[in-house]
């Protein structure tokens, strides 16, 4: 599969470069690849170990946009409980353990499942042994991915705190702490500063133009 340099833009409606070319112009010989498909279109079915290739239809079910499943995991267990329990009603306070609610997880667990698209460092590595959709929500993104980031600069640190205070004064202590000191990972070779920040960062595939 390969992506055309102009893509449609829903918002504004028009017509403009496709994420990448605005700064190279490739033609039609870049590939899509699993994890950017992951995150724009529905869940893909990829050729295994051929990254770019995938099976025909490319989307289960035929879902060319962002399925329900990338937040709330898979729903076969889901359906086969309300096709079998057709009548069965949550009491207040109870959680469906078929399906996963986003609203009911721990804030850590919840931002993973943004973050899987939206929040990455200056590099993004796939543990081994781990594909592009391993992820599943519900389940820490640290058991699939890791994520990278290079210690600020001096010019850098008033941005830092100003995001981690706004963190704070909204109530978001989650997020406060991935901004505050001790990111996950450091590039090998950089020294590790005892006040190292980490901060929300564009997608991987921004960077190589995904």
């Amino acid at each position: 599969m390969f992506q055309a340099p102009l893509s449609y833009y829903s918002h504004p409606e028009r017509w403009e470069f496709s994420p990448g070319y605005n700064a190279d112009d490739i033609g039609f010989t870049r590939s899509i690849g699993t994890g950017c498909l992951l995150c724009r279109n529905g869940q893909p079915e990829p050729e295994p170990k051929h990254d770019g290739k995938y099976k025909e239809p490319p989307f289960r079910f035929g879902e060319l946009a962002i399925s329900c499943e990338t937040c709330h995991g898979r729903g076969e267990l889901h359906v086969r409980e309300m096709q079998t329990k057709n009548d069965r009603q949550l009491v207040p306070q109870e959680v469906d353990s078929s399906i996963v609610n986003p609203a009911k997880l721990s804030p850590r667990l919840a931002d993973d499942l943004c973050r899987d698209c939206h929040q990455s460092g200056d590099a993004v590595v796939l543990l081994p042994g781990k594909g592009y959709l391993d992820f599943r929500p519900g389940v820490p993104l640290s058991q699939t991915w890791a994520f990278l980031k290079r210690p600020l600069k001096e010019e850098q640190r008033a941005e830092a705190n100003r995001l981690e205070t706004g963190a704070r004064q909204s109530g978001n202590s989650a997020l406060a702490e991935e901004l505050v000191t001790g990111a996950e990972q450091v590039l090998p070779g950089e020294p590790r500063p005892p006040d190292l920040y980490q901060l929300p960062l564009r997608s991987p595939c921004s960077q190589t133009g995904g």
